[in-house]
């Protein structure tokens, strides 16, 4: 038989009696007459609750009976109390997912494929050949219109010949403890063991974060209830802060943060208008020599090797980088085009012997390693021993 407590998910205390008790792992666990504990199956967590006011800390199920492991051994009548916080939550995310996934089915025709949630969100992994902003939008209105609507629940107890009339994989889902089937108006009609609201109001709201392609379908990330006032308190949280470093209200912090994007755009402008005009006299107070070597310290990488490049664009040079931050070493090889150089070949005779990892073209190579001596010296010894022709 099904656990008849289950069609009351609101009784979060009931007294029941021991009828047997054994000892594993340093946890007594009781076998009851009846509980109304919740044992994990179908996607849906177990209870958390007490024994006695003994925190319930593992269940077990043997020979058809759910055992309570708790520290203490316990006989006669016992009270069996629940986490009503925790057993709501769960709730909230399975009757949700059964709201959004029966409306994407029978609308967007996608069958579920996973799902999962924990405090903070929930994932639901769906069949869809497409999914985009429009849809999304369509279908958190569509739930949220149904919470509205308040949609009662409804259980059915079918016999084996109408479940199997009703449903095509009902076949293997009946076993000795019966059947049960959860109805929400016209949205979801489906077999299912587990915990549902009584109706959707106690849902509250659901918002659809975002959705992202995988191998079986589509999968969407969603907030509902008690996750969605921790989203937007979190929400609200950081525009706080946010709003504290800006010394502005919350309500015009997204003009504030354009202002602030917008002069950080012209900052940005002028660095590198700056960058520009210091790599021009860098340039111009190089050595005439062809061959050069350049050694810099706690240097940004990327400006380094630009001026390498510049360096070999606009001059016939060949030349050998070095840019040392901390253990830390860049080293370019790069040479003009009219000079008949290939720098990825000089640049190999470094790589093995030094662990450089990186590579390059005929015209520049580069990479990292760690810096040392012998690497400086060796390099400075390659740039005044290569042969060079125009």
């Amino acid at each position: 038989m099904l656990n008849k407590y289950y069609d009351d998910v609101f009784c979060n205390q009931i007294e029941s009696e021991v009828i047997d008790v054994f000892l594993e792992d340093n946890l007594y666990y009781h076998a009851l007459k009846e509980t109304n504990f919740y044992v994990e199956s179908g996607g849906m967590p177990s209870d958390k609750g007490w024994l006695n006011d003994l925190e319930i800390l593992d269940i077990r199920v043997k020979d058809h009976r759910v055992y309570h492991g708790i520290k203490q051994e316990l006989s006669g009548v016992v009270r069996v109390k629940i986490d009503e916080n925790h057993r709501f939550k769960n709730m909230q995310h399975h009757t949700s997912q059964h709201i959004i996934c029966s409306y994407i089915n029978k609308v967007h025709h996608g069958p579920t494929v996973m799902f999962k949630s924990n405090d903070d969100v929930c994932v639901i992994e769906m069949g869809l050949k497409t999914l985009n902003d429009e849809m999304m939008q369509d279908i958190e209105q569509a739930c949220n219109r149904f919470i509205l609507q308040d949609l009662k629940l409804e259980l059915l107890y079918p016999s084996k010949d109408e479940a199997l009339s009703w449903f095509e994989n009902a076949e293997k889902m009946i076993n000795e403890e019966g059947l049960r089937v959860v109805k929400y108006g016209d949205v979801d009609f489906g077999l299912c063991g587990c915990l549902q609201l009584p109706s959707l109001r106690w849902l509250q709201a659901v918002k659809l974060l975002s959705y992202e392609k995988t191998t079986r379908g589509y999968k969407i990330e969603y907030v509902v209830g008690h996750q969605l006032l921790q989203y937007v308190d979190g929400l609200y949280a950081t525009a706080f802060e946010v709003s504290k470093l800006l010394a502005c209200p919350i309500m015009h912090l997204d003009k504030e943060v354009h202002k602030q994007f917008e002069d950080k755009k012209l900052l940005m402008k002028e660095i590198e208008e700056l960058k520009n005009e210091r790599m021009q006299l860098q340039f111009q107070q190089l050595p005439k020599d062809v061959k050069l070597f350049l050694f810099v310290e706690n240097q940004d990488v990327k400006d380094f090797v630009r001026y390498c490049s510049f360096i070999t664009n606009h001059s016939s040079r060949f030349l050998m980088g070095l840019c040392r931050n901390e253990e830390k070493c860049h080293v370019v090889v790069a040479c003009s085009k009219d000079l008949n150089v290939k720098a990825n070949e000089v640049f190999k005779t470094l790589q093995s012997r030094f662990e450089i990892k990186g590579g390059g073209n005929v015209k520049m190579a580069q990479g990292g390693a760690f810096y040392s001596e012998i690497l400086h010296n060796e390099m400075k010894s390659t740039v005044l021993s290569i042969n060079i022709e125009s």
